[in-house]
């Protein structure tokens, strides 16, 4: 019985000691994955449009709490619930898949110019910041007008420019992790060069890669609300939560409720990632912690 009562405190005193961002942001990072997760399936239900372009022209601009609509509806008497949950799944969706291309890609990248150096490093570092300054706008509007306004010319256009800050980073993990006395032994022994990234980069390197790609992740979703809500990103018929603000923008005067609600979407995503980045960062510093020979 004391083991029992004693084990509490002592998980609750591990539990005080963990960083306020994971306390915080974790569980509005997970409330919002499993809220796109939810709207992710939804894209695949033989009747999804019904879900959230049904219209309830009794119902107009209604507020939360109306019977059949728990969130209320927009100014065609669409479920806000609904087409909030669409969006968020189209969020989740496309955050990871920029995600996944910028961590591969910049990883990549990054520790070329950082493990070579030399050459390689001056045309990556040149490479970089002409990417970095290339505005995400008009990359957005080149995309639109090659491809079509959605969801692949989104991907591209963000996928495009976030790998050059995400390679920077690496790069600089890189350059240090070269100096260290193990990566030197590797290379007197003539272990291949593949062989030493594997080894001693990618695991000294994953504490950074999983900080930066929970911050991209919500960089990625204000960055597809911001495209949308311009037009420029996913288009109707499908429900986006850029999208959803900007035509509830035009009926604020008689509710605030269809922008509120995808809005607080965009911030629980937003808010949560990014603390969820930070505690996690506060958490497995590197320069907390001794590299794995």
């Amino acid at each position: 019985m004391s083991a029992v009562v004693l084990g509490r405190p002592r998980r609750l005193s591990r539990l005080r000691t963990l960083p306020a961002g994971i306390v915080i942001g974790g569980p509005l990072a997970a409330f919002f994955t499993v809220i796109g997760l939810i709207g992710i399936f939804y894209q695949y239900l033989p009747a999804a449009n019904v879900l959230w372009s049904n219209q309830d022209l009794f119902n107009v601009l209604s507020p939360p709490g109306t019977p059949g609509h728990l969130l209320g509806t927009d100014a065609l008497g669409r479920d806000l619930l609904a087409r909030s949950i669409a969006g968020a799944g189209i969020s989740l969706e496309l955050g990871l898949a920029v995600t996944a291309v910028t961590v591969v890609t910049g990883g990549v990248i990054g520790i070329i110019a950082g493990y070579f150096g030399g050459v390689a490093d001056r045309i990556i570092g040149g490479l970089i910041d002409v990417t970095w300054g290339f505005p995400l706008i008009l990359l957005a509007v080149i995309m639109a007008g090659i491809i079509g306004p959605g969801f692949l010319s989104v991907l591209v256009a963000v996928g495009a420019l976030n790998w050059a800050g995400f390679a920077r980073i690496v790069r600089g993990y890189s350059l240090s992790l070269r100096e260290r006395e193990f990566v030197e032994a590797a290379r007197v022994m003539q272990i291949p060069t593949w062989k030493i990234l594997l080894r001693h980069f990618v695991p000294n390197l994953q504490a950074p890669i999983l900080v930066m790609a929970s911050y991209y992740i919500g960089v990625t979703i204000i960055i597809e609300a911001g495209v949308s809500f311009l037009g420029l990103g996913i288009q109707p018929p499908t429900p986006s939560l850029g999208d959803m603000i900007a035509d509830g923008q035009n009926t604020l005067g008689a509710s605030i409720w269809p922008v509120l609600v995808p809005g607080a979407m965009i911030a629980i995503a937003v808010v949560g990632f990014s603390m969820l980045g930070d505690g996690l960062r506060d958490l497995l510093d590197p320069r907390l912690s001794k590299p794995q020979i």
